[in-house]
């Protein structure tokens, strides 16, 4: 009634509680009140402040243009929800904000997964590539660390019915006046389908293209090609996996060869884990290639736990084969091993082993783990499906 209250802390994946740090923060705030629209800049510089505003307050967004360097939180839900009813008054970066933030405080134990759900379900019928990438990247995270096995299926459903008017809206072929940002988009929606919602029909479609693609990558689009492949191989395909390898070492070009070797690194499946080892180990892959590739093993949800035991007991081979400038990217795959046990494991290994050239990474990294870990515990339990 009296206005809008601003209040700031400091953002952390990990809330410190004691932190007092204050900045000198620019805001613009814009909405609707009393029937008319208003905007109003601010410098929030104290712990709170009231802006005024004339009229009951229909809905407003904190951070007018997404030009903000600050994180927006709606602290009373009715606020909240009549934001989210007004989204069409909104552009395409103030939306993006919005669900950008929504996902951050999901990580950061501030929001709930379900609200992050809710989120994603109003926006369905989003247009915006960028928001979209966000939406999926926060799908992809419930995915990995929260859902059980148990919840898999209704996740999937649920999964499937945000992705549908998108998926239904854009279809498997390229249109004459599609952008770049639009043939992406495709990818990325056909991929959350085939992926994460595990639609039937998506993933029969993506092994017909996938072998197109194979066969000649130049035949399909390859924004629609490349994910395709990515999704046949989710579902771990030891003849394909023979392709992939085969193809990687005889691609035609660079580009081609890396797409194969990342598709195969995504293989969730032990054994297949245990022969792409063996290959960075006798150098079928590329020394140069070979931190991103066990990232991306430690990555898969099912075998990443293999994976990281695998090269916790090879390490000194392994990092003695890997150009030390390219280090970082491995050890940017730990916080996909969020399975407490398995987070404990890596915790101890580099309190025990130090990496000079890269502790500061290694300590981000760590961090980010710990965060995984604590979204895994504290929401895999709530997750209403």
């Amino acid at each position: 009634g009296g206005g809008i209250e601003l209040s700031q802390r400091r953002f952390l994946l990990i809330p410190d509680e004691t932190d007092q740090t204050l900045w000198k923060v620019p805001i613009t705030v814009r909405g609707r009140a009393g029937g008319k629209l208003f905007a109003h800049k601010a410098l929030l510089e104290d712990t709170t402040m009231t802006l005024p505003v004339e009229g009951e307050v229909e809905w407003f967004t904190a951070n007018a243009g997404g030009h903000g360097f600050f994180r927006v939180w709606y602290r009373l839900a009715e606020d909240f929800d009549a934001l989210l009813a007004y989204l069409d008054q909104l552009d395409d970066l103030e939306r993006y904000t919005i669900v950008d933030d929504a996902w951050a405080f999901v990580e950061a134990g501030q929001a709930s997964a379900a609200s992050f759900l809710r989120v994603a379900e109003v926006y369905k019928h989003e247009t915006d590539q960028s928001a979209w990438q966000t939406i999926i990247g926060g799908l992809n995270g419930l995915s990995h660390h929260v859902v059980t096995d148990e919840d898999r299926p209704a996740f999937q459903g649920r999964v499937a019915d945000i992705l549908g008017p998108i998926s239904e809206r854009l279809g498997w072929e390229p249109g004459p006046d599609d952008d770049d940002l639009t043939r992406r988009l495709r990818g990325q929606v056909l991929g959350a389908l085939g992926r994460l919602a595990e639609d039937p029909a998506t993933i029969e479609r993506a092994r017909q293209v996938a072998i197109r693609w194979l066969d000649d990558p130049s035949s399909v689009d390859p924004d629609v090609g490349q994910t395709s492949l990515f999704t046949v191989a989710s579902k771990r395909d030891k003849d394909l996996y023979e392709r992939l390898i085969a193809g990687h070492q005889q691609a035609v070009s660079p580009q081609v060869g890396l797409k194969l070797l990342q598709a195969a690194a995504s293989m969730d499946d032990e054994e297949i884990t245990d022969r792409t080892l063996g290959s960075v180990m006798d150098g079928g892959i590329r020394s140069q290639d070979a931190s991103w590739v066990i990232a991306r093993l430690f990555g898969n949800r099912i075998s990443g736990p293999h994976a990281w035991r695998q090269v916790r007991t090879r390490w000194t081979d392994l990092t003695a084969k890997i150009p030390p400038m390219t280090l970082r990217r491995l050890v940017e795959g730990l916080p996909a091993l969020s399975r407490p046990d398995v987070a404990a494991d890596v915790q101890s290994f580099f309190a025990e082993t130090p990496m000079p050239a890269i502790a500061k990474t290694v300590a981000q990294n760590l961090e980010k783990l710990e965060a995984r870990v604590a979204l895994r515990q504290r929401e895999s339990r709530n997750l209403p499906l």
